[in-house]
């Protein structure tokens, strides 16, 4: 904390109380918002790093909870299988870009959005079909 208040607003003066850990650090994120990318037939999800249009694979990530990253592998699975296209995958302009899940923790939901872009998403009724 002290160094990012020093780095990032110039303030060396801020004084703070002793910061307590999480008894349980894991499992605790309800939401991921993930790109995707396809390295040879498999789909990667993950985070841009830094600075960069290369997407790091966060596949199994130890603090989203793990229905969202059970969420996530199906959704990668399914568009694999379907060979739905990705984003500026072979030069093309429409297909899946973005997924994003989130975690209800009182409800138990899952609500899954895939985010596209373009106007056209082949084989979007096999999708439809495949995940009600």
């Amino acid at each position: 904390m002290r160094e990012a208040f020093s780095r990032y607003a110039g303030r060396d003066d801020i004084k703070f109380k002793p910061i307590l850990g999480m008894e349980h650090p894991w499992d605790y994120r309800n939401k991921a918002q993930l790109q995707l990318k396809r390295k040879g037939h498999e789909v990667i999800a993950g985070l841009y790093e830094a600075d960069s249009h290369t997407i790091v694979d966060i596949s199994g990530c130890p603090i989203q909870h793990p229905q969202v990253n059970e969420a996530v592998e199906r959704v990668k699975s399914v568009l694999e299988e379907l060979r739905i296209p990705l984003h500026k995958e072979n030069g093309q302009k429409d297909g899946v870009r973005t997924i994003v899940v989130r975690h209800g923790f009182q409800s138990q939901e899952l609500q899954v959005t895939l985010v596209a872009a373009g106007s056209k998403l082949p084989r979007r009724m096999s999708l439809s079909v495949c995940c009600a």
